[in-house]
């Protein structure tokens, strides 16, 4: 851990989703839109075994997009003895080109806050497109007190978690089998640990990166997977809206049912390169 390094406790929900090129890249400011990594790189990265199932593919028109939706607890620089609790939710697109790296990195295109303090912050030091929004739960609650587990399934049809006029996602189910997802798109646990280890960048963060090292050896809630429904207002996202049009219809709002999400809870460190 070096002298400059910021560390946090994140308790998350992960969502990974297929959405068409065009609209991505309406998720990505003008300079970066011809900078989704080819699909060949993108299926490299999530080939896995999955007992003898088809390799996932991700069709050549798709791209995925990540959601987090979370409390960060504990958060700061490594060497500042006071540290921030507050609601965060982003969307975030993985397997973009760098400007200056070779390797794939991560693109966070709005991150999502419930204080004042952490969104302009985020926004003018950390470089990173930012909104302050109302979450459900509260700022002092424990966001994912009601998350299920293959112990206590939870069937509420009340939102778990919720961005109010953004997002909001909804338990159904902890099958046996709790890593397939709709569509066919699965996602197993290494995959997901490969996709949050992924160096990211933001809108104004230069030609730097960071990387955050999820401690998942001493992980609060290992990665356990469970089905939900996600609603989102994917025009919330849109640099340019004229660039897909696809967010046109019910106000920019899209239902994925029946999809495979992951929730964690793990300490983490962060380091820019």
């Amino acid at each position: 851990m070096g002298l400059t390094s910021v560390v946090g406790d994140y308790d998350a929900i992960f969502f990974c989703i297929l959405l068409d090129k065009t609209l991505v890249q309406s998720f990505l400011p003008p300079h970066l839109r011809d900078s989704l990594c080819d699909n060949a790189v993108v299926n490299q990265a999530f080939q896995t075994a999955r007992d003898g199932q088809d390799t996932l593919v991700v069709p050549n028109d798709k791209h995925p997009v990540i959601v987090l939706l979370g409390r960060q607890s504990s958060c700061g620089p490594y060497l500042l003895p006071t540290k921030m609790n507050f609601q965060e939710a982003k969307l975030e697109i993985p397997f973009i080109q760098h400007p200056k790296f070779a390797e794939p990195h991560t693109f966070k295109s709005l991150v999502m806050f419930d204080t004042r303090f952490m969104t302009v912050s985020s926004q003018y030091i950390a470089g990173i497109r930012s909104r302050q929004c109302n979450f459900t739960p509260s700022q002092y609650e424990h966001s994912m007190k009601s998350a299920p587990s293959s112990s206590k399934p939870n069937s509420s049809a009340s939102p778990l978690y919720q961005v109010h006029g953004v997002l909001e996602t909804s338990i159904l189910s902890v099958p046996p089998n709790a890593t397939r997802a709709n569509k066919g798109f699965e996602l197993d646990e290494r995959i997901v640990k490969d996709i949050l280890s992924i160096p990211w960048f933001g809108e104004n963060t230069g030609s730097g990166a960071t990387t955050f090292t999820f401690h998942w050896e001493r992980a609060v809630e290992p990665l356990e997977s469970f089905r939900a429904t996600l609603r989102i207002n994917l025009a919330t996202f849109e640099y340019s809206p004229q660039v897909s049009g696809a967010t046109s219809g019910d106000e920019g709002w899209a239902t994925f049912d029946d999809v495979c999400a992951w929730r964690f809870r793990s300490t983490w460190t962060g380091d820019s390169s």
